[in-house]
C-alpha cells in the first residue's frame, strides 16, 4: 500500500509538470483538481496527518479542525479549476512578462 502511496505521488507531480509544459491554465487546472481530490480524501478519512515526509506522522488535525482545512483546500482547488488566472499573480510574482 505504501509503493502504490508513493507512485501515485510521483504520477501526480509527472501528470502536473506535463500539463504545466502543455499550457499553464492547464497546469493550474491540474493542480486544482489534486486538490479536490485531496480535500475529499481528508474528508472520507476525518483527520489530516503532518510531519516529515518518510518519518512517522508528528501527529494529526481530527475532528472539527480536520474538516476545516480538507474544506479550505477542497475551495482553493475548486477556484483554480474554475477559475485559473486567479492563480497567475502568485505565479509569476513581479514579473511582466507573464501571459
Amino acid at each position: 500500500m505504501e509503493a502504490l502511496r508513493q507512485f501515485s505521488g510521483y504520477a501526480i507531480v509527472v501528470v502536473i509538470a506535463i500539463a504545466f509544459a502543455y499550457d499553464w491554465r492547464l497546469g493550474v487546472r491540474v493542480i486544482g483538481a489534486s486538490e479536490v481530490l485531496l480535500g475529499l480524501y481528508w474528508l472520507r478519512m476525518g483527520r489530516v496527518s503532518y510531519g516529515w515526509r518518510g518519518r512517522p506522522s508528528s501527529g494529526a488535525l481530527t475532528g472539527g479542525w480536520a474538516i476545516a482545512a480538507a474544506l479550505f483546500v477542497l475551495a482553493l482547488g475548486v477556484v483554480l479549476l474554475v477559475a485559473p488566472q486567479f492563480a497567475l499573480p502568485i505565479l509569476c510574482g513581479s514579473h511582466r512578462n507573464c501571459p
